[in-house]
Parts: C-alpha cells; sequence; structure tokens
C-alpha cells in the first residue's frame, strides 16, 4: 500500500471514529443531563461508557491529523498491487495469471504469456525480505511481506547504488518497484533490472 492510499485509509479510519464517538459522547451527555436522577452520574458503567467513547473519539482525532502532520501511524498490510505509471508498462492481472495455470497446459500457458515477457510492469507493496546475490554482492532479490498469493512478485535489483539503498530500508516500508518481466510461473512473477518508483 502507498503513502497516499495509507494516509487516506488513515483518514477514513479516524472520520468514522469520530463521527460514531463524538457522536454518541454528545448524545450521551445530552441524555444524560436531561435524566431527573442524580445518581446517574456516579454509576460505574455510565463512567466506563463515557470514557470508552472519550478514547474512540481522541483515537478518531489523532488518526485524522496524524497523517496530515506527517506523524508516524502503524503501516497497514496491503498486498502487493501492479501499479503503472510509465508508457508501455503492462498490468498483470495475478488473479487471470493463476487461472491460466489452473486451466491450461504448460506448453499452452507458455504461449498465452509469451507477450508479457521483456515487457515493464510495476507492484507496490510492503518490503518484505532483500537477499544478497551469492555470486554477485551488487545483486539483490526482494519479496513483498506476505501472506502473498501466487503468483507472487519476486524482484531482483542489479548494481550497488540500489543494494546500499535498499539495505538501510526497513521491513514494512511502503515500495512501488517497476522492472521488466523475466519469467511468469504458477508461483511467481521474475522481475528484473529493477528501480524503486518511489
Amino acid at each position: 500500500m502507498d503513502t497516499e492510499a495509507h494516509n487516506g485509509t488513515w483518514i477514513g479510519i479516524g472520520s468514522a471514529f469520530l463521527v460514531v464517538g463524538g457522536g454518541a459522547l454528545v448524545s450521551l451527555g445530552i441524555w444524560a443531563q436531561s435524566t431527573p436522577s442524580p445518581h446517574l452520574w456516579l454509576n460505574r458503567w455510565f463512567d466506563l461508557l463515557m470514557f470508552a467513547l472519550s478514547a474512540v473519539t481522541v483515537i478518531g482525532g489523532y488518526a485524522v491529523l496524524s497523517p496530515l502532520h506527517g506523524l508516524s501511524m502503524p503501516r497497514l498490510k496491503g498486498k502487493p498491487t501492479s501499479t503503472l505509471s510509465q508508457p508501455g508498462d503492462v498490468d498483470l492481472d495475478r488473479t487471470y495469471l493463476a487461472g491460466l495455470f489452473k486451466e491450461h497446459t504448460e506448453v499452452q500457458v507458455q504461449k498465452l504469456i509469451a507477450n508479457y515477457l521483456g515487457k515493464w510492469t510495476q507492484f507496490s507493496g510492503s518490503l518484505g525480505q532483500v537477499t544478497a546475490g551469492n555470486f554477485n554482492k551488487s545483486l539483490s532479490h526482494v519479496t513483498f511481506e506476505g501472506p502473498l498469493r501466487n503468483p507472487f512478485p519476486s524482484m531482483n535489483f542489479r548494481g550497488e547504488q540500489w543494494a546500499d539503498r535498499l539495505s538501510i530500508m526497513r521491513r514494512g516500508t511502503p515500495i512501488t518497484v517497476r522492472g521488466r518481466i523475466t519469467e511468469i510461473t504458477n508461483f511467481s512473477i521474475t522481475l528484473d533490472d529493477c528501480e524503486l518508483v518511489n
């Protein structure tokens, strides 16, 4: 999930909390003021309910304001999605590809996916794992955080500049990767010559 979608999600969640919590808090306060029994304010359950609604309202306010002020919010685990921003990039529908491997023989599938090979595409998700090549330390292999459905993106970055940049990134960081499609199997989509878009 990219940063804009992440912030939008938290603002939506926070707005819902604010409306529900704040609305219920105000309604309950008005109702309590109009109740003839003065003992209502001394009732333990009433206090707990008021506290819970106050907490929901405060959490909602924080969730709305934090993304707007650049404060950190828990990272939402987004499924890797194909995103396009470059002319000529292809959009890979992983559900469609998975269906091909279920409904066709290997020979048929290879003919159907041949047009994708060599083309460029993009995927967005949360950084899962970065490993260095066994014989080439400037080769970095990257996967997204799971759970992933097949076929999942398997991405290769070449060059020391990418190795250096990827080595300092934290797991769970939202990334968008653009790469050249070199192989599609029922388990994975291999991208080579990858680059970080964001």
